[in-house]
């Protein structure tokens, strides 16, 4: 029979082994945690160091796009072309605003930003090596405006963003058919979020600054697609472009578009500042345009307006909405 005070004494040792052994559990999962989080961490640091890199340095490749002709349209029927003459094309002027919602009395409100102009110089030449146009763009100075009613301040405070942009420049090689085959634009470094947004933008438009088209002849009426995968500075998205054509001459062409991006969940860089994991993503976008045969140059202004919407979760069961309405003109500029 066991005396009383070994009793004690078991009671007391077992006891103290109890919460150690359950401190030990805790600290196991805790450190089973923070070393997948270390993971998922340098997964995502991974991603948007190949993000940056391809937009930044290497060359972004999007001449694998697929066209595929929907409707030939009304006869006469006629392939379309494009030949540029090599020279210098003048300035393009683009300008690009953006509306994003914020929380006000329990609701959820429109705020407008200033828009953000950009002016590009613009020339080009036959890259015989390539068999293709190539047209490069420098980036020639810019500006802060605002069409509405702004907080005050804003768009002096705006203005220094531009500065990242000083010394940009980029190519971008295109065949007759209209068709982007390689484009070198860098997504500048030290631009700040709300820049990046909308140089996005501008990105697209100097990737295809002319409308694809397809080999075979056309008429007013056809309607085509073209499909390819893009990299944005948000995240990698399937994007499909609608093109109707409304009107051709001899020198020129007008067609309606209209554009859908999808993408899959992944590790993205916005809205957060930090990487985040992308949840949800729709982008829809609709517009007109006038394209020179001759020149990479718009005919007319081009205007078009689009939406976008993704969910992010910079940390599990915490999803952030961000809604943004993008405003966008491209023109030939009257300053030199």
């Amino acid at each position: 029979m066991l005396r009383p005070g070994i009793i004690l004494i078991a009671v007391i040792l077992l006891a103290g082994c109890t919460p150690r052994k359950k401190d030990d559990e805790i600290k196991n999962k805790v450190a089973e945690d923070l070393k997948q989080g270390v993971k998922d961490w340098q997964k995502e640091q991974e991603h948007l160091k190949k993000q940056q890199e391809m937009m930044a340095q290497k060359p972004l490749s999007i001449g694998d796009a697929e066209i595929k002709l929907v409707e030939k349209g009304k006869s006469p029927l006629k392939p379309i072309r494009y030949s540029f003459a090599p020279g210098d094309y003048g300035t393009l002027q683009v300008d690009v605003g953006l509306t994003t919602k914020i929380p006000r009395d329990e609701k959820m409100v429109d705020f407008n930003l200033p828009f953000f102009r950009f002016l590009l110089s613009v020339k080009g030449e036959k890259d015989a090596e390539k068999n293709a146009y190539r047209v490069d763009f420098k980036y020639a100075g810019g500006d802060v405006f605002a069409e509405n009613e702004v907080p005050p301040g804003l768009i002096e405070h705006m203005r220094p963003e531009l500065k990242s942009l000083e010394g940009l420049s980029g190519s971008v090689w295109i065949d007759d058919r209209g068709l982007t085959k390689e484009a070198r634009i860098p997504l500048p470094p030290r631009a700040r979020l709300r820049l990046k947004q909308t140089f996005d933008l501008l990105l697209a438009l100097l990737q295809q600054t002319v409308v694809p088209v397809p080999e075979e002849a056309i008429g007013t009426g056809a309607i085509w697609t073209v499909s390819r995968t893009i990299m944005t500075f948000e995240a990698e998205v399937q994007q499909t472009v609608t093109y109707e054509l409304i009107g051709i001459t001899d020198n020129s062409a007008s067609f309606n578009v209209k554009v859908v991006r999808t993408a899959e969940p992944q590790p993205c860089a916005a809205p957060m500042r930090t990487p985040a994991n992308l949840k949800d993503y729709a982008y829809k976008a609709q517009g007109s345009r006038t394209v020179s045969l001759a020149s990479p140059m718009p005919v007319i202004t081009m205007k078009s307006e689009s939406t976008r919407t993704m969910v992010a979760e910079s940390a599990p069961g915490v999803p952030m909405k961000l809604d943004v309405t993008f405003r966008a003109s491209a023109q030939k500029s009257t300053e030199r």
